[in-house]
């Protein structure tokens, strides 16, 4: 998870596959959530892997629509060889500081 002791407004999430292999399709489906101050976890997107090997092509990018959170979280559900694990090679988060309008 990537965490922030205050809420952010986040705009979106850029996700860089870890592994150009096969092994890529690991990814595919995982859920990017947002995670609010109050614990509750809102879904930004799911990635949707690409059978192109390119740099270009394993970047995925996730929309968060400006959702307040202190932290996104990226986790698979399905198991591939009885392992739920992720290989990723970078991980950015975009967005604006500040709280949420709620929050105040």
């Amino acid at each position: 998870a990537v965490v922030s002791t205050q809420s952010t407004g986040v705009t979106g999430v850029e996700i860089l596959s870890g592994n150009s292999s096969p092994k890529r399709a690991r990814l595919n489906g995982a859920l990017v959530l947002a995670v609010q101050k109050d614990g509750l976890r809102r879904k930004c997107g799911q990635i949707m892997v690409t059978s192109s090997p390119s740099k270009a092509d394993q970047t995925y990018t996730i929309d968060c629509a400006g959702t307040y959170a202190t932290a996104i979280e990226i986790v698979q559900r399905k198991s591939y060889k009885n392992k739920k694990c992720l290989e990723l090679n970078e991980v950015r988060v975009y967005g604006f500081p500040g709280e949420s309008p709620d929050e105040n």
